[in-house]
């Protein structure tokens, strides 16, 4: 049976309504000829994570962060540098490259830079804006210090710090094809006063870009701030002293009203929270909270919201922290998450972390286990193991860095 639908006069479709007015609008505005089409810009990769393996022949490991936050590993990249293998003043140790930020990713999320400690150079890779693999754009030699250890990005310029030589600070103008050009070498013990035994152990740029944060490590206690010009070089320091024991890692808190910078304190045990003057570099102590029954605590990150402290240190326990408004720090767990040894007689050493910016998950690698792990943040900051993934270094000890997007 054929069903016949009868229509009131004048009735129009909703489709040709919406068309015809399109088009009187259309009638109604400027006759000029309509603007060439804007050029399709691809996403960017997210839920990718890096790592390096700091062999003699030094490679980045890509992982893929599931939608439950689970690590899935994908291919494997040289450097073609050298790492140091896990090998510091003859001796096979984690962390041989005593630093945070070995591996870094610029603001764009095109870019990833990794250190050559064992050959004294630097590799920038392209990322892929729809895969997150990465290509070789350059290795580029570094004429300032040996070994270099921790990376920082920040328009266009990398900063970087080394383990030895008389020149342990040095600054990078990067180039579209990878090359790294150099604008400056500074001398940490004279324009800082630095003591020549200190290593520093990362290098960081403050949120809007007024300073590059220099930790001086062990044998320093001191953070030093350089201003950036308006060239990307540096300007005459500021030594923050006598407020931290031998700082390590340290990192800005996001969203705090007053500019809040946290630093690992190797000595003391602990974690320390500052005050941060974006005019002077100054920082001012807020509270510095001691780690019960840990060693050496190194590496830290926060979350997102500003609200969580994870710090990992060498016995292989991450610990947990509550950050209030006014950046005063609370302990919350000690060993929110521990991995035991896998080597004799070698702690698994919780190393570098990254947080997703969705703020749910933790990654960390630890360096004297091989492997990255990933945990879930809880809504109390505990954390719950989610999976791990080993990576498969020669020596098993040579892990170093992480970074993601």
């Amino acid at each position: 049976m054929t069903h016949v639908f009868s229509r009131a006069p004048g009735y129009v479709p909703r489709w040709l309504g919406a068309f015809t007015l399109t088009a009187m609008l259309m009638a109604c505005s400027d006759h000029r000829s309509s603007p060439e089409p804007r050029p399709v810009v691809p996403t960017r990769a997210v839920n990718h994570l890096y790592t390096e393996t700091n062999e003699t022949h030094n490679t980045v490991v890509h992982f893929i962060r599931e939608a439950d936050g689970r690590l899935v590993r994908q291919a494997t990249t040289a450097t073609h540098g050298a790492g140091t293998n896990g090998q510091r003043d003859g001796k096979l140790v984690p962390d041989s490259l005593v630093s945070q930020h070995a591996i870094v990713i610029s603001t764009d999320a095109s870019r990833l830079f990794a250190v050559n400690a064992g050959d004294q150079s630097l590799s920038v890779f392209e990322i892929s804006p729809t895969t997150g693999a990465l290509t070789l754009l350059k290795k580029n030699a570094t004429q300032a210090g040996v070994k270099p250890n921790s990376l920082a990005y920040h328009h266009g310029h990398l900063y970087v710090t080394f383990l030895e030589g008389a020149t342990r600070f040095a600054a990078y103008k990067v180039g579209a094809d990878g090359s790294l050009t150099q604008r400056g070498a500074y001398d940490l013990t004279a324009l800082a006063g630095i003591p020549a035994a200190a290593q520093p152990t990362q290098v960081l740029v403050s949120p809007g870009g007024k300073h590059v944060i220099v930790n001086a490590g062990v044998a320093s206690n001191a953070i030093v701030a350089f201003p950036i010009l308006h060239d990307g070089g540096l300007g005459v320091p500021v030594k923050n002293t006598a407020q931290v024991e031998s700082p390590f890692a340290g990192v800005f808190v996001p969203g705090a009203a007053t500019p809040t910078y946290l630093a690992t304190s190797i000595s003391g045990v602990g974690l320390a929270s500052f005050h941060y003057q974006p005019s002077t570099g100054k920082m001012t102590r807020i509270n510095q909270v001691q780690i019960p029954h840990v060693k050496d605590p190194c590496w830290v990150a926060v979350t997102p919201n500003g609200q969580l402290a994870y710090v990992g240190n060498a016995s292989g326990a991450i610990s947990s922290f509550r950050i209030d408004v006014d950046g005063r720090l609370t302990l919350l767990n000690a060993k929110a998450a521990v991995e035991p040894q896998v080597l004799p007689d070698i702690d698994s050493v919780a190393g570098d972390s990254w947080i997703s910016p969705d703020g749910r998950y933790l990654y960390t690698a630890f360096l004297g286990a091989d492997k990255v792990v990933a945990y879930a943040i809880n809504a109390d900051g505990a954390l719950s193991k989610l999976n791990e993934v080993v990576v498969g270094t020669s020596t098993r000890q040579s892990l170093q860095g992480l970074a993601g997007l």
